[in-house]
């Protein structure tokens, strides 16, 4: 049984905080800490020391070990 991939709502914006991307990849956020680490999403950070993940970076399958 393969690992299914998240599903992005079509009302989402393409940047979302750490929480939404872990809701939308139905992941904790410190599994989405350790994929920006890993560079397995991709993100920005914001001027006050915040992070926003392109939310399209999570179909890319970052929990793929490949």
């Amino acid at each position: 049984m393969g690992i299914s991939g998240p599903v992005i709502p079509e009302n989402t914006p393409n940047l979302v905080n750490t929480v939404k991307a872990a809701e939308i990849a139905g992941v904790t956020v410190r599994t989405i800490h350790n994929w920006m680490k890993a560079g397995k999403v991709e993100f920005l950070r914001t001027a006050g020391s915040g992070v926003r993940i392109y939310a399209d970076s999570l179909l890319r399958e970052p929990w793929s070990t490949e």
